[in-house]
């Protein structure tokens, strides 16, 4: 068992690890749906979970959500495209829901805990898409990094997909 000034140590660390590699300028990826993709009513996100798209999530497993700016009454259609990211950011949450952090009120070794990362996607015209952020579940304290690229591209499957492209020179 981790003491909590240890827990809290242990935590700061991959904090900042989490932070180190983010660079100036918008990051080198951008996030394709190769087809269109529907939201549902009453909701202003889709969830993707074991490389498919789902209508609910196990939240023991890592698990991605794609946002748009509105909720409808009926569903909604984000249409195939290429969204550019502008921006990465990460947390250490204990609410996915509330994104309370993870370290506000302290945490025992049963809670569960998310390192989320939100990709902000550019954005366009007749998109109504704002981010895809994805959330890696720990327990038991044993906590890990946020999902990389390849975990992340497991996670959506083939109904998204992750790009690395070239910055511009």
């Amino acid at each position: 068992m981790l003491t909590r000034r240890a827990l809290l140590l242990h935590t700061g660390v991959l904090m900042l690890a989490g932070c180190a590699g983010l660079a100036e300028g918008p990051p080198p990826f951008a996030v394709s749906a190769p087809q269109a993709i529907m939201i549902p009513a009453q909701r202003a996100h889709t969830a993707f979970q074991g490389g498919r798209q789902v209508s609910g999530i196990n939240r023991f497993e890592p698990w991605c959500e794609l946002e748009i700016r509105t909720v409808s009454e009926q569903p909604q259609r984000v249409e195939a495209g290429r969204f550019a990211v502008r921006r990465v950011t990460q947390a250490f949450i204990r609410d996915y829901n509330t994104r309370a952090p993870a370290l506000l009120g302290g945490i025992g070794c049963s809670d569960l805990v998310f390192q989320e990362t939100t990709w902000w996607l550019e954005p366009q015209p007749g998109a109504p898409v704002t981010w895809l952020r994805c959330l890696a579940p720990y327990t038991h304290c044993r906590f890990g990094p946020p999902l990389s690229l390849a975990q992340t591209q497991a996670v959506v499957g083939p109904g998204l997909k992750i790009e690395v492209i070239e910055p511009p020179r």
